[in-house]
C-alpha cells in the first residue's frame, strides 16, 4: 500500500493519495496512463489539452498555489495548442511549485533539440510506444517531495 502524501491547503493539513495529472490529447494514451496510475495508488486528474489544465490562463498571471498541486505530471510533447515543452516553459515562468523531476513528457519522435531541451529542464523523458517498466521504475525511484505518513 502507498502512503498517505500530507498536503497543505489554506493553512490545515489534509491526508489523500499521491496525486498524479496526466496530459494527453490522445484518448487512449490518457487512459492508458491514467489506469497504470490508479493501479499505483494514484489520484490522477486527466486533461486533452494543457491549456485545459493550466491553473492561470493569463499569460502574466502566477500561479495560485504555495505547494505543488501534484506530486506529478505526465504530458505528451506533441499536442495541438499547446506543446508539452511550451507547457513547461509557461509553467516555469508562472512559478509553479512543482519541481522539474516530477515531470515526465512523452513524444512518439524527438529531434536533438527538443531532448536537449527537456534535459535542461531536468524532467524524465520517455518514448512512446510507452516502456511501461522504464515508467514503472521512474515512479519508484522519484523523490518524494511532500512529507509521507506510512499507512
Amino acid at each position: 500500500m502507498l502512503p498517505y502524501v500530507v498536503y497543505f491547503a489554506e493553512g490545515s493539513l489534509m491526508q489523500s493519495r499521491p496525486k498524479a495529472v496526466v496530459i494527453d490529447d490522445m484518448e487512449f494514451c490518457r487512459d492508458f496512463l491514467t489506469d497504470l496510475l490508479q493501479e499505483r495508488g494514484y489520484q490522477v486528474s486527466s486533461f486533452d489539452s494543457a491549456r485545459s489544465f493550466v491553473v492561470c490562463a493569463a499569460a502574466e498571471e502566477r500561479c495560485p498555489y504555495t505547494q505543488p498541486c501534484a506530486d506529478l505530471v505526465l504530458l505528451d510533447n506533441q499536442m495541438p495548442g499547446l506543446s508539452g515543452i511550451d507547457f513547461l516553459t509557461q509553467q516555469r515562468a508562472k512559478g509553479c511549485q512543482l519541481k522539474a523531476s516530477q515531470f515526465a513528457i512523452f513524444s512518439g519522435s524527438w529531434t536533438p533539440d527538443e531532448e536537449k531541451c527537456v534535459e535542461n529542464f531536468g524532467c524524465q523523458i520517455f518514448s512512446k510506444p510507452y516502456d511501461v517498466n522504464a515508467l514503472f521504475n521512474w515512479l519508484d525511484n522519484l523523490p518524494k517531495l511532500n512529507q509521507t505518513i506510512p499507512a
